[in-house]
């Protein structure tokens, strides 16, 4: 039976080191994303698709059209399935989305992010060109462009021709400037309300980080100018970072 790798962390490292040799470990032509979590508990499941959610048969089609046309009086307002799917992520509405960023310190971030000390936190690293192999697809669809045939409405609200099972990692187009500053990359999730780790368990890993790396984790976002105001560029990334430092 397939197992996915789990990897425990107490010191920056031993995080080091296995971010290393997973990345030295990847076919020719591949890549890692990476998601940080503030509890290593909490497993890669979407907000749609969570037990709270699920439970309760949301209308996903009805949240969908919902939002389109209240959005649509605002000048800001997307003009594809796809950039308001992602909208609706950025705007903290249950989707079938789950964000990864392609950077490291982006991951790290948010993994330390509201942590409670009485919790480890996670790291996962996810091979996407390997997640996609098990819907049987060649590289990564770039929403909305190069979609590869993938539509949000069709497949996923429609179930036409049949409704997707397994995650598939997409690529954006970098549509809002939240996106851009996080290096944001997104998997959709089908049906299945599994999490990818037990769908999927060749593409992705596990590190369990301890609380004792906090600090050095701390210093390198420190050093690495990562912070709310860079990762939120916008009026909330100033308040929470003023929070944070002087409160």
């Amino acid at each position: 039976m397939e197992k996915q790798n789990v990897y425990e962390v107490s010191t920056w490292n031993e995080l080091i080191d296995v971010v290393k040799k997973q990345n030295e470990s990847l076919p020719a032509g591949h890549e890692i994303w990476y998601r940080g979590q503030n509890n290593s508990n909490y497993s890669l499941i979407p907000g749609l698709l969570r037990r709270k959610y699920a439970s309760n048969k949301i209308n996903e089609k009805e949240i969908f059209e919902t939002y389109k046309k209240l959005s649509q009086r605002l000048s800001f307002a997307q003009d594809n399935e796809w950039d308001l799917l992602i909208d609706m992520q950025h705007y903290f509405i249950p989707t079938r989305l789950l964000d990864w960023s392609e950077s490291l310190g982006i991951a790290l971030f948010f993994a330390i992010s509201n942590r409670q000390e009485e919790n480890d936190m996670a790291l996962f690293l996810l091979d996407p060109f390997e997640l996609n192999k098990y819907s049987e697809k060649q590289g990564i669809p770039t929403v909305p462009d190069d979609n590869m045939g993938l539509s949000y409405v069709e497949n996923y609200i429609n179930k036409s021709p049949f409704p997707p099972q397994y995650p598939i990692a997409i690529k954006s187009l970098y549509t809002n400037n939240r996106i851009l500053a996080q290096r944001g990359m997104f998997t959709i999730h089908g049906d299945n309300t599994n999490d990818i780790e037990k769908l999927c368990p060749n593409a992705v890993n596990k590190i369990i980080i301890k609380q004792e790396v906090v600090p050095e984790i701390m210093e390198f976002l420190e050093f690495a100018n990562i912070n709310e105001i860079t990762v939120y560029p916008d009026f909330n990334g100033i308040a929470d970072y003023i929070r944070r430092k002087f409160y």
